[in-house]
């Protein structure tokens, strides 16, 4: 049996009162005198504080839950790694530990809740969550404080954070256009999420107000991996050369990366015979050769905020409902130029 905290007050010769407040750094204030006592006797007789046994007393476990629903163990998600970088800084200034949820898109996310809500943190972020009212009806249901990233909804009782991903689409393929290109192409991420069907929506709206047309076979579905840009690629490089477009929008960067691989393979030049623009900027879109064109999203700080949001529900600093866009930017580099004369 571990050591008790009488145990220990009567080591130290203080109150077990006083060995709590040392133990979980309050409410009262202990001398550095008598914190230096508690803690030798802790050391000696190798004491080790039950977290979970704290937090039913303090009704906080000061742990946060991390979700993301597009694991798969075989490609790092870039996209995501970048976002819980952010998570993970902030929770070390606040001195919370973080716990990983990791589950596959094809999976029942509604299956899963009783484990995202087992007790085991004090709060959810939940990154890139497939589009789906139950879940978000349940996890209401259970009273869990949870912040949504990159899934934007009107529910007054949700906070949310993420870009606004129509506008930022619409300036990408505007920059296309402005660069003259005319026949331009779209690569789409996974069906299921909201992000997809915004950048969608944002490409459709800059052509219609260029007046250009819009053509179902330049619009290929996806998933936001690397081999689905590679095989959209291909796919486009299987029409005639008459009705290629001269440019692609990409819905991510790993589409666009995948998509710069098999156009090299095929010996299309990039810019010179068809440009590229990513979305993301994710930390290889800098170190791809050519350099890819991109629009930006802050995901450090996206995270970071999703982790403020978060811990001001918990701490009942701030109530839910509290929707943020944070801003987008083109990044210009190496992908995109003037179309080629045909």
């Amino acid at each position: 049996m571990g050591v008790t905290i009488r145990e220990l007050a009567e080591a130290s010769g203080v109150a077990p009162s006083t060995v709590s407040y040392v133990i979980n750094n309050g409410p009262r204030r202990i001398s550095a005198r008598t914190r230096a006592r508690v803690e030798e006797a802790m050391r000696r007789l190798n004491y080790t504080p039950n977290a979970l046994a704290r937090g039913l007393v303090q009704k906080r476990i000061h742990t946060i839950g991390v979700v993301f629903t597009h694991y798969d163990h075989l490609v790092p998600n870039l996209y995501f790694m970048t976002v819980l970088q952010g998570i993970l800084g902030a929770t070390m200034e606040r001195n919370q530990n973080v716990l990983l949820f990791t589950d596959n898109l094809e999976c029942d996310v509604t299956k899963n809740l009783m484990r995202w809500c087992d007790g085991r943190c004090d709060g959810l972020v939940i990154v890139a969550l497939p589009h789906n009212p139950t879940v978000i009806d349940e996890l209401l249901a259970r009273e869990v404080p949870f912040v949504l990233v990159n899934y934007m909804t009107d529910r007054k009782d949700v906070t949310c954070i993420d870009v606004d991903n129509v506008s930022a689409a619409h300036r990408a393929v505007n920059y296309l256009i402005e660069m003259g290109h005319k026949k331009i192409a779209i690569f789409c991420g996974h069906d299921s999420t909201d992000s997809t069907h915004e950048r969608l929506t944002g490409y459709r709206q800059a052509l219609m107000e260029a007046g250009l047309p819009i053509c179902e076979k330049w619009i290929f579905p996806g998933k936001y991996f690397e081999e689905f840009g590679y095989h959209q690629a291909e796919r486009l490089l299987a029409l005639p050369q008459a009705e290629r477009p001269t440019a692609v929008f990409c819905s991510n960067d790993e589409l666009a990366i995948g998509a710069l691989k098999a156009f090299a393979e095929h010996g299309v030049k990039v810019p010179e015979e068809i440009s590229l623009i990513g979305f993301d900027d994710i930390i290889t879109a800098s170190t791809i050769q050519p350099p890819l064109t991109t629009m930006r999203q802050p995901l450090v700080e996206i995270g970071a905020r999703a982790t403020e949001l978060l811990l001001e529900q918990i701490e009942h600093k701030r109530a839910p409902g509290i929707k943020e866009l944070m801003p987008t930017e083109l990044v210009i580099r190496g992908t995109v130029a003037e179309p080629p004369c045909r």
